[in-house]
């Protein structure tokens, strides 16, 4: 059984969430590039070492999946006008 106002479909505000919550997007912002910077060093270290020739390849493909996130953060947290 759930109590009132905590079981709408559409979203609205039950007036009794915090009105202060702050949105994760600025942690997953710095996650993400975090990310991009880790795999990009590793991509470098693995050309270097010339080991197997995947690493890179998948270093380089998750560092842009980290850059691409953070350009969708980032045009979220303009959308919002923070």
């Amino acid at each position: 059984m759930s109590a009132r106002g905590f079981d709408n479909p559409f979203g609205d505000r039950s007036g009794r969430e915090p009105v202060s919550a702050r949105s994760p997007l600025r942690l997953r912002l710095v996650l993400s590039l975090v990310g991009a910077t880790g795999f990009a060093a590793l991509a470098v270290v693995a050309l270097i070492v010339q080991g197997a020739v995947w690493l890179p390849v998948v270093a380089v493909a998750l560092a842009a999946v980290g850059l691409a996130d953070a350009v969708v953060i980032t045009h979220r947290l303009g959308d919002r006008g923070d």
